[in-house]
Parts: structure tokens; sequence; C-alpha cells
């Protein structure tokens, strides 16, 4: 029988080894390994340190094993296992991997680029066929870790990360550089513009019984029992808010009406006509809609000629629009919370709260520098 050879240890491996021995965190076979290697190294016999842990011999020698050949420190992990064999063997995978880089308009599918349910039900349906029969069973989950392993996302392709507006750097550059020209010259009023549902107008009856009934719900209703959820749950009609920011003051310019069409845009447009000197053109920044390229828009502008100057963003560009801050900041603290029964008493909660953030506006500056802008 050879003899085993002892078991030397520096100063760092013993004070690790004794931080996981004291350790009540870790798992007990982990902290028992320490202990075993901290005695073997002190000098204690195998069966003293079998009995003096309250355990067996093999299982000491196995450790004190592990220690002399890998390390001491290594000795406290368990040694990797062959595990379930493998059942999706090299060939699928590369078949996997081939059908994956192709279009699935290859194959008859209606969609650009693949999900990961469509590509598993697509290589479940045809396995048989290419002689993978250990495909039959594969979900969404393996073939993510599949794909995985060789850095492939299916929500990442070429495809999908394809530029399509060739406008965007152009459309990018003449919306910071309107935005800009507030801290240079203070000639023009910028507006950000647009629009956004938040509540819907009382259902009408259609019969006086129905009248009565309702009049009688209403009275005995209390007013914190109806919310922006309740009328969410009927088909009511909505109400669409129309509001600009000031880019010069920060000030919120708003407009409630039931629809939003090209007419409603051009009354918004006169609003802000009356609202400022003739003198001043107003730059307007708007997201590409049909409603800002409308006949009405067009014949309008015509009897505004150099009043108004266009700037569309960039559709991938939403970040440019600075409104969606504020109506971010109204639906936080105004819709989310608001408790009314009328539609009359919803649009005076609306503008009363506009009125409020007025009082606190900020006036929002971008930190590019014109020189990289332009650049």
């Amino acid at each position: 029988m050879t003899k085993r050879q002892r078991l030397d240890l520096n100063e760092h491996e013993i004070e690790k080894l004794n931080s996981i021995s004291k350790s009540r965190a870790l798992p007990e076979s982990k902290v028992k390994r320490a202990k075993i290697i901290l005695l073997y190294g002190s000098g204690v016999r195998i069966s003293h340190i079998a009995e003096k842990l309250n355990t067996n011999r093999p299982l000491v020698e196995r450790v004190i094993d592990k220690a002399l050949i890998l390390d001491p420190l290594a000795a406290l992990e368990d040694l990797p296992r062959e595990g379930r064999p493998r059942k999706i063997n090299d060939e699928a995978i590369r078949w996997i991997l081939s059908i994956t880089k192709r279009n699935p308009r290859d194959f008859g599918y209606s969609k650009k680029s693949w999900t990961y349910e469509l590509l598993a039900s697509h290589l479940r349906k045809n396995c048989f066929d290419h002689g993978h029969d250990c495909l039959i069973r594969l979900g969404k989950g393996r073939l993510h870790t599949i794909l995985t392993k060789f850095d492939l996302k299916l929500s990442k392709n070429e495809h999908n990360l394809e530029n399509n507006d060739h406008t965007f750097n152009q459309e990018l550059t003449r919306v910071l550089c309107t935005h800009k020209s507030i801290e240079i010259k203070n000639e023009s009023t910028v507006i950000v513009e647009r629009r956004s549902s938040f509540a819907s107008s009382p259902k009408k009856p259609h019969a006086s019984s129905s009248e009565d009934r309702s009049a009688k719900s209403e009275q005995n209703k209390k007013p914190e029992d109806s919310t922006i959820a309740d009328v969410k749950q009927s088909n009511q009609q909505s109400v669409a808010l129309i509001a600009g920011i000031d880019l010069h003051t920060g000030r919120v310019l708003p407009m409630v009406k039931d629809s939003y069409h090209s007419d409603e845009f051009v009354e918004f447009l006169e609003l802000l006509d009356c609202q400022y000197p003739k003198p001043l053109k107003i730059q307007l920044v708007l997201d590409k809609n049909p409603t800002y390229i409308s006949r009405e828009l067009i014949r309008y502008l015509k009897t505004r000629h150099g009043r108004f100057i266009i700037n569309f963003a960039p559709k991938q560009g939403a970040w440019l629009n600075l409104i969606e801050l504020f109506f971010g900041r109204v639906l936080q603290s105004l819709v989310k919370t608001m408790r009314f029964q009328t539609r009359e008493e919803f649009i005076a909660e609306v503008i009363n709260g506009i009125e409020e953030l007025n009082r606190e506006s900020f006036v929002s500056r971008w930190k590019h520098r014109i020189e990289d802008i332009m650049v």
C-alpha cells in the first residue's frame, strides 16, 4: 500500500480554509472538506479525522487525494460529472444553424424573420425528413440555448438591424440644429407637438327608463368609485389632448378635443398663431403622422406663408420629441390618480393639472455641441 505524501499548506490557504470551516452559510459538504484538509495538513491521521468528524474513511481519502492532486482550495468543489447523455447530436445542431441563417419566406412563411416559436415549430415538422429524430421535442428554451452557444439571437439578425430610413441622419441633424438655435438666437419660437387620448365621455342611454335608473345610480355612487379604469372598461368616446411645449419658456399649450384629425390640428395651429406676435416665426417639430401632411394643413399653411416652419423627427428618433416627457408626467401625476364622474369634470381636471405643471415648468436644453451635430 502506497503511503500518501504530506500536504503542505501556505498561510493564505490556511486562512481561507479556516474561514470556510467556520462558515454557517456555505454548504455542509464544503465546510466538512475544509476541516478534513486542515486536519490532514496539521498531521492528523486519516482514521482519526474520520472519527473526529463522524464520517467514513473513503470520503476522507477522496478529499485528501483531490487536495494532493489538484489544489487544497480546488478540492473543496465537486468534480464535473459526465451528466446525462446528449440527445441532440452535432449534425442536428449544424442543420439548425443552416435553417436559422435562411429567410422564413424560403420555406413558404409570410414572416420576414424567424421567431423562436416559428423556428422551433419548423424544425419539429421537418426533422424526420432530414434524419434528425432527436429534434421531435425541441422547444423554444432548448433552441435559445443552442443558438446562444454560437452567439446567435433571432432578435438581432441582419434583417432586423437593417437601417431602412435613409433620411435619418439628415432629419436628426435638422431637429437638433433647431433645438440648438434657441441658445444662439431668440428669433423664433419652437413648439414640439403631439396628441394623446386619455379619457372617454359617459355613454348615453337609449330609453327614458334607463335614464331614470342611470340618474339614481349616479346619485348613489360615490365620487371615489369612478376612476379612469371605469371609463376604459365601457364603450365610450375618447378625448384627445393636443399639446405643444414652448422651448423658450418650457410652458405647455394644451387643447382638448373629441377627436384628432387634420381639422383639429389646423385649429391648434390657429391657437399658436394667436398666441405669438406676428413677426415671429413658429417652428414645429412633428412626428411623421398622416395628419401633418393632409390637404387641409397644406391649404391652411398657404394662407400663413412663412409663419410656420415644420421639421419632421425621424421615425426611430422618438426621443427627440420632448413632449413625450410631458405626457409621461401627465399620465403619472394626473390621469392614473384622477377621480371624476362627468366628461366635463375630467377635461377641467386635465386643464387645471397642466396649469399647475406650467407653474413648475423648466426649459430643456440639449447637451450636444453644434459642431458635433454638423459633423
